[in-house]
């Protein structure tokens, strides 16, 4: 797997001054056998659009996921300043999930990203019929990028109660469940308030034995 021809921790130690900001890596794709990351931008705004109207997106995405601009000018312009932005302003970064041939399924996002505590929340939804490991891929390429490339601490990540499918995908990668915050989100999908699962994944449990096999599996 690489991240196009730049190795970003040989130009610039781990910081957060202008320079390690501005640094070329944050809007490069990162590239693998199966899977190809690209940071989301204007063009991607049609695509977008499709991944909002899939509910099996959102339900794996982010139930709660607030709606488009009705503008598609207002949502070009909302993505190309999002491209724009060092994370100390965006606080996140987002990627469109491709397969090898460059086909886009879905969406992966690292939120709530935190300088000062190396941490970020990470979302990930894809469209059916996507091929065979292209969610698993995609996880591990942001666990190359976040924990090797940024050098960042720890990726945590959200469950909705019920979402089962989430709950196996996330514990198989490495996760660790770290609480349950009750009733902590209205949905308004079912009329009630639902519970949300915390996980969380250290960098020096990232790389384990099993998730090492699968990326040399997936990822070559």
């Amino acid at each position: 797997m690489s991240i196009q021809k730049t190795d970003f921790d040989s130009a610039f130690p781990l910081g957060d001054g202008a320079a390690w900001l501005a640094h070329p890596l944050w809007r490069q794709n990162i590239l693998s056998r199966s899977c190809i990351l690209t940071r989301r931008k204007s063009e991607d705004a049609p695509f977008l659009r499709l991944l909002w109207s899939a509910p099996e997106f959102i339900d794996d995405f982010h139930p709660l996921a607030p709606p488009l601009p009705e503008s598609d000018e207002e949502l070009e312009k909302i993505l190309q300043k999002e491209f724009s932005s060092t994370i100390d302003q965006s606080r996140s970064l987002h990627w469109i999930i491709r397969s090898a041939d460059f086909q886009p399924w879905g969406l992966l996002s690292l939120c709530q990203i935190s300088i000062q505590h190396r941490r970020a929340e990470v979302m990930l939804g894809v469209l059916p019929g996507k091929p065979f490991g292209l969610p698993i891929a995609a996880m591990l390429m942001t666990y190359i990028f976040f924990f090797k490339s940024i050098k960042f601490n720890k990726l945590c990540s959200l469950v909705f109660s019920g979402n089962q499918e989430s709950f196996n995908t996330t514990r198989s990668l490495g996760f660790r469940e770290e609480g349950v915050l009750m009733k902590h989100l209205y949905n308004p999908k079912i009329g009630d308030f639902c519970d949300v699962h915390q996980f969380g994944l250290l960098s020096t449990e990232a790389f384990s034995t099993k998730n090492s096999r699968l990326m040399h599996k997936l990822l070559g």
